[in-house]
């Protein structure tokens, strides 16, 4: 390690690898390094849910993000196993776990999230498991190649989609989801309803409107406890949501709200301090996705090395999901003004929602084909005329 970089990244998935790459584009003699916590180079996360189910997925191109020949190609020193502990923005420095230390011109704060587990102690029993990194997935691909029983708590995308990837060899599948019906956000009730009845013919179970009050281990096996019933399993995966990592920013003294709170250059309460990705909060709102993560990273390090230049742009993020042998995509308001149906048959169709003649909402099932086309007619504002020339 060296004693100073230009400009530190702390963090080396979607938004760190974009940000290091960036600033590296944007001045190519400065000095750079990367630091990850975990030990494999960087990977593409999102993989980690089919992981679960699917060992092969290791073997794909394009889980792997980025080779270690590829820093070095780039002059970016990667720091493996490596966590930082200590930031002090005044003295521009930052510590290691091991003790290391170094100082910066600049720096990117690129730490994720976390999983939200709303009962964090029963992760001390045996085969409870959220999912964060590699070690996690590997570890819920080993448990569950020997469970017959598995419950899934959360049943939004990744709850969901971690269901369908489990959902092999005859396992009895149950999903418990604390919300009437699924994907509220994502989904309006009519395709809800259709979507929540084909993950129930896939053999799945879903437990709707139900909250999980306690889990405990009983003779060999796991109690999961909700109001109503005590439902056994051999796994338990918790998979609800994610939450900002801020702690390292926290301590720093820089401003935490939900996420860092950084400006539209992704600039912190400190202006040499960078956040994007996950743990950043933009305009009031922490985008836990990763080609928002992407764009982000993009900003921070162009402009953690050439100054405040280059602005973020908020858009409407779509929802995207691929399980049950079908697919979903969604963006903007459902439920609210005239909606426009069309359907090839039960399992294709789509349902716009418009309000005073412009398009506010976008739901496709089956053949999303359209998606992107309708999104970006959606951050355009199209009118209702403009639109119907796209389908």
């Amino acid at each position: 390690m060296r004693n100073h970089y230009d400009l530190v990244v702390i963090g080396s998935s979607s938004a760190g690898i974009s940000a290091a790459e960036k600033a590296r584009k944007s001045r190519p003699e400065a000095t750079i390094a990367c630091f990850s916590e975990e030990p494999q180079p960087p990977y593409y996360r999102p993989m980690l849910t089919e992981l679960m189910g699917n060992p092969a997925v290791l073997e794909k191109a394009a889980f792997t993000l980025r080779k270690p020949q590829w820093f070095s190609e780039q002059n970016i020193e990667l720091f493996l196993s490596t966590e930082v502990t200590g930031l002090d923005p005044a003295a521009r420095s930052l510590t290691t776990k091991e003790g290391q230390s170094c100082t910066w011109g600049s720096c990117v704060l690129a730490t994720g999230s976390v999983p939200f587990v709303p009962l964090p102690e029963a992760l001390a029993l045996p085969n409870v498991f959220s999912c964060r990194s590699l070690l996690d997935a590997q570890k819920i691909l080993e448990a569950s190649s020997t469970a017959s029983r598995i419950i899934v708590i959360g049943g939004g995308l990744l709850g969901l989609e971690a269901a369908h990837y489990l959902n092999t060899g005859g396992k009895k599948i149950t999903v418990v989801e604390l919300m009437p019906r699924i994907l509220p956000r994502q989904l309006d009730q009519t395709v809800s309803t259709w979507f929540a009845e084909r993950i129930g013919s896939a053999g799945v179970d879903l437990r709707l409107g139900t909250q999980v009050k306690e889990i405990r281990e009983q003779d060999g096996h796991l109690v999961v406890m909700t109001p109503a019933e005590e439902l056994e399993a051999d796994l338990v995966l918790f998979s609800i949501g994610v939450r900002p990592r801020s702690e390292l920013a926290r301590q720093a003294g820089l401003t935490v709200n939900r996420g860092i709170v950084v400006d539209p250059y992704m600039q912190t309460s400190d202006p040499h301090v960078f956040a994007c990705g996950d743990c950043a909060e933009v305009a009031g709102q922490v985008l836990a996705l990763w080609m928002p993560a992407m764009r982000m990273g993009h900003v921070a390090g162009h402009n953690a090395v050439s100054g405040p230049e280059t602005a973020y742009v908020l858009t409407v993020p779509p929802a995207a999901l691929s399980a049950f042998s079908t697919r979903i995509f969604s963006v903007g308001q459902l439920e609210k003004g005239e909606v426009l149906e069309k359907k090839a048959d039960e399992d294709n169709g789509l349902r716009l929602y418009f309000e005073e003649g412009v398009l506010t909402g976008v739901l496709l099932w089956g053949d999303t084909a359209r998606g992107m086309a309708l999104s970006k007619a959606l951050e355009a504002k199209a009118d209702r005329a403009t639109v119907e020339k796209l389908l």
